[in-house]
């Protein structure tokens, strides 16, 4: 044993004291810890929270003309609540754009909100701009629909003219679509085309430029009218004595000229001779002995062809 009763009481009572004081410094410490947590994160969400106005203005964040970092425009507050009722994916893909925007989806510089105004505005007047071009089509002018001709190469051929803007195409053909069988397909920027080389029928026309398609109309080129020619002298099955007869024939108008001609096969008419006139009636000389057929052709100014009347037998004795 000591000889100081109180030595080992008193070291105990400086360790308990140490000890309690130690956890009182860490408790401060841990105190003092919390509480810069606690400041820090005040102070740090009471400045970010804050909203940052723009360099060099003194207006709100949510100005109407104000721009956003996604390149469209920011809508006031007051605002806000109609502007998310219509996403902007949906504006995009509406198929009828609406006809008013908001003053607060403008833009100042061009931006990309003004694009997509832009976009609609044109979307919009598309259909405006293929119903100018329609109307700007082709216009027929003549001859006007179901119109008829008789065939007749003395009288005018037929004159097809329209209105077109610039160049167009001519398409004329026994086809009711005029889509195939094309008879004429014929270019130009006159708006003007005789069509010269016709035949009998029906027909079908159309004329096609770059800003459209005309009307369909349809004519009718009425079948040639042969001339009235007819032998009237010799008579058929008349007897000739020597070897010339006389023949005459009833003329017609729009005649160039005739020919007088015989052959001694009926089957296949084979002129043996051939004598031209501008009269009616001429001697045929040196006729074979035996049957003979004649016969008499007009060269005809309206089908512009040679046109035969019903060849005569005779017998020549």
């Amino acid at each position: 044993m000591s000889g100081d009763p109180f030595s080992q009481n008193d070291d105990d009572v400086e360790l308990e004291i140490e000890g309690a004081t130690r956890k009182k410094k860490w408790m401060l410490l841990l105190l003092l810890v919390i509480l810069g947590v606690l400041v820090g994160g005040g102070a740090y969400f009471y400045f970010y929270s804050q909203p940052e106005a723009m360099p060099g203005s003194t207006g709100p964040l949510y100005e109407p003309e104000e721009a956003t970092d996604h390149g469209g425009t920011e809508a006031a507050p007051e605002t806000i609540m109609k502007e998310e009722a219509i996403a902007p994916a949906e504006i995009h893909h509406q198929s009828t754009p609406s006809t008013s925007l908001p003053a607060t989806a403008k833009s100042n510089g061009g931006d990309a909100g003004e694009m997509n105004v832009s976009h609609h505005e044109m979307a919009r007047a598309a259909p405006t701009a293929a119903s100018t071009q329609a109307a700007d089509g082709p216009v027929l002018l003549q001859p006007e629909n179901n119109s008829q001709w008789n065939l007749d190469g003395t009288m005018g051929f037929p004159v097809f003219t329209w209105n077109a803007a610039q160049s167009a195409t001519l398409m004329i053909s026994r086809d009711p679509k005029v889509e195939k069988r094309l008879e004429v397909e014929y270019q130009t920027k006159a708006g003007k085309y005789e069509y010269r080389s016709l035949m009998p029928g029906t027909y079908y026309w159309k004329v096609v430029s770059a800003f459209g398609v005309s009307e369909i109309r349809t004519f009718v080129i009425q079948s040639v009218s042969r001339r009235n020619i007819f032998i009237t002298s010799p008579a058929e099955g008349s007897t000739v004595s020597g070897d010339s007869v006389d023949v005459v024939w009833n003329g017609d108008e729009k005649i160039r000229l005739y020919k007088v001609q015989y052959s001694i096969d009926p089957a296949v008419f084979s002129p043996q001779q051939e004598f031209q006139t501008v009269g009616t009636e001429m001697t045929v000389a040196h006729l074979p002995k035996g049957l003979v057929w004649i016969r008499v052709a007009a060269f005809s100014l309206v089908s512009e062809q040679w046109e035969y009347t019903k060849p005569v037998k005779i017998s020549i004795q």
